[in-house]
């Protein structure tokens, strides 16, 4: 019974073992092209496999990944977007940095009219009748 138990055992490390040959890991860090600051945040994605990570507080990120060639995509609100490929034989630390995309406008004027402005006094409202339309009234009570 127990041989049959360190039998399986040791197929079950084994099997484990080769599956794990076939990954490797594709880390590093993320910063900004002009200060060198790390990026938090940022969207490391690769679309063949739909997979992908984000930085962390440091600007670190880490994937594993099965062995290949790889289209890296890095993405950052405010910033370029950047690809690169990779072939991952091995254990790859790809540190990137991202340049800052400023968009300059032209400058933008708001105008607008007073809804009020042929407003001339503060009276609520007039009515005016002339003698003609009062005598034409009916006399109410007498």
């Amino acid at each position: 019974m127990i041989r049959y138990l360190l039998i399986v055992m040791l197929a079950l490390i084994t099997v484990s073992a080769s599956a794990q040959q076939g990954m490797v890991t594709l880390n590093g860090y993320v910063k900004d092209a002009g200060n060198g600051e790390e990026l938090i945040g940022v969207t490391v994605y690769i679309p063949v496999l739909k997979a992908g990570a984000v930085t962390n507080a440091y600007g670190f990120y880490s994937l594993t990944l099965p062995k290949g060639e790889y289209e890296i995509q890095y993405s950052y609100i405010g910033y370029t977007f950047k690809t690169v490929t990779i072939t991952l034989d091995k254990d790859v630390a790809n540190n990137v940095e991202l340049a800052s995309e400023a968009t300059v406008i032209q400058e933008i004027v708001i105008s607008d009219k007073r809804i009020d402005e042929n407003v001339v006094s503060l009276q609520m409202s007039k009515n005016t009748l002339d003698i003609n339309q009062v005598r034409k009234l009916p006399a109410l009570f007498g």
